[in-house]
């Protein structure tokens, strides 16, 4: 399938406007109930895909709660427990059928309130995190490498003597390792803050030119600016600096920043969601353009100031931003995982001097939690006519008796109709416009084209080959089809 996400699928349009999809709310939690363990809430991480190998979706994420205030005397309750009324951080796991509804299963790992009937597998610092990237990966022929975390974070146990500057200087990109992403290694540092900065998302798949591991990277620099870089790496452990890969230009805003990019491949290509923040003291919520690359090394991004999630109606949990840090492909669509927020983000770089709003001006609050969302599979971007239009492909190369196939959306009054010219542009008998017709194929917004005919030709169900085109089609032919959507939106085009 030709995805019209990419302009290199189409030779002219008229009539028409770039649209994306935009992805819609499923949950705001993965859960249906909440355990003492995630009293003060829960937040996605990268870690998060579906695992042919056991059959299931797996996630990790984390979950927090508030200490205790004052002392209490009980009995069988965790020596850990403290009473200082600061938050706790947990590293959780959390597995599911369809990627929507998850279960805890029960790891006893962790002792929390006296037991260890729980799903929490450690303790981690409240912000960022070495587990902020976990990965599986079958083929490292190491069984205790097969799980691989990767993120920013601190030293684990720093040196109570460090100064500001040792400090500093040990936190970085981390790697560690798990045979089965629940028992870890020691965490190693790769990086150091001095080089790049925190929030960082890797692709879980490997560049299949090389074989090195690609990981969206912040370069570091000052006055701090975000920015997207690629870093690679072939053993995981040793990682190259990061190369600038997305920048605001000069069609946005001064105070644009790029916070984050995580991707997912399907289709044949890379999506991803790209976190754009505004750093400005009156304005600062992060939210998420979509961005396209044909190999998961140069994104660019397809409607510059078109959000893919839309904010929340007022007063739901990401009213104030959203930003994606997973994305699972399903058969008919998308699922993204997203960080939720009721206020901003809250960061003024320009003027230290001048505090962000980053709360709710209602409530004075900031809550963040946990959103999944849908966006139709195939139908990222497209091209949309709201009264008629014309879109005309390049030239392509048909093979056998093929069908074509079309992903569209009509509106309720709408139509699609196609015609096919020869490779001297001359339209060919029984592939008439007037005479298409679609025919749905079962799943949502695809559709065959076929042609009735008329009069003197029969009409045909398949697209032509190198013979006369109502007899057996040999192998190879070049054609290009031209779509008239009427109140309708093209989102590919292919052959089967």
């Amino acid at each position: 399938m030709r995805l019209l996400i990419e302009d290199q699928w189409i030779d002219r349009v008229r009539g028409m406007r770039r649209v994306v999809s935009q992805a819609k709310p499923v949950a705001y939690s993965p859960f249906h109930d909440v355990v003492p363990w995630e009293q003060d809430g829960i937040t996605p991480m990268c870690g998060i895909f579906y695992d042919a190998e056991i059959k299931r979706y797996r996630m990790w994420y984390r979950s927090r709660i508030r200490e205790r205030v004052d002392a209490v005397d009980e009995q069988n309750v965790d020596t850990t427990e403290r009473v200082s009324g600061k938050p706790r951080t947990f590293l959780c796991y959390a597995e599911s059928a369809d990627g929507i509804r998850w279960e805890r299963p029960q790891l006893d790992l962790f002792e929390f309130q006296g037991n260890r009937r729980n799903n929490i597998i450690t303790d981690i610092c409240a912000g960022d995190s070495v587990f902020w990237n976990i990965v599986k990966d079958g083929d490292d022929p190491n069984p205790n490498r097969r799980f691989k975390a990767f993120g920013f974070s601190g030293a684990i146990n720093p040196d109570p003597d460090w100064d500001a500057a040792a400090r500093s200087r040990a936190m970085g990109i981390y790697v560690m390792f798990s045979p089965d992403g629940l028992r870890w290694a020691t965490p190693r540092q790769v990086a150091s803050t001095l080089d790049v900065t925190d929030c960082n998302i890797l692709s879980r798949y490997r560049d299949p030119c090389d074989g090195s591991w690609r990981a969206y990277v912040r370069p570091r620099c000052g006055p701090k600016r975000r920015f997207i870089g690629l870093a690679r790496s072939r053993d995981f452990e040793s990682w190259s600096l990061p190369e600038m890969m997305l920048a605001p230009n000069d069609q946005d805003c001064y105070d644009t920043e790029f916070y984050g990019l995580a991707t997912e491949k399907v289709d044949g290509i890379h999506i991803g969601a790209l976190w754009i923040m505004h750093n400005n003291p009156d304005y600062c919520p992060i939210f998420n353009e979509l961005a396209v690359s044909s190999d998961g090394n140069q994104f660019t991004r397809v409607a510059p100031g078109t959000l893919l999630i839309p904010p929340g109606a007022p007063g739901a949990p990401d009213e104030h931003g959203n930003w994606v840090t997973a994305m699972i492909a399903r058969e008919n669509d998308v699922l993204l995982y997203a960080g939720t927020s009721t206020g901003g983000h809250g960061n003024n770089r320009l003027d230290p001097r001048q505090s962000c709003q980053h709360t709710d001006p209602r409530t004075g609050k900031a809550e963040r939690g946990f959103g999944i969302y849908s966006l139709p599979r195939q139908q990222y971007a497209g091209w949309q006519a709201e009264i008629s239009g014309e879109l005309t492909t390049p030239w392509v190369t048909v093979y056998g008796r093929s069908e074509l196939k079309v992903v569209a959306d009509i509106a309720t009054g709408g139509c699609l109709r196609a015609e096919v010219f020869d490779c001297y542009d001359r339209l060919l008998p029984g592939y008439e416009m007037m005479h298409s017709r679609l025919e749905p194929t079962g799943l949502p917004g695809r559709f065959t084209v076929r042609w009735e005919g008329d009069g003197r030709n029969p009409g045909e169900t398949v697209l032509p080959g190198t013979g006369h085109h109502n007899g057996k089609a040999d192998p190879g032919h070049v054609l290009r089809i031209r779509f008239y959507p009427r109140k309708a939106t093209i989102y590919g085009y292919g052959t089967d």
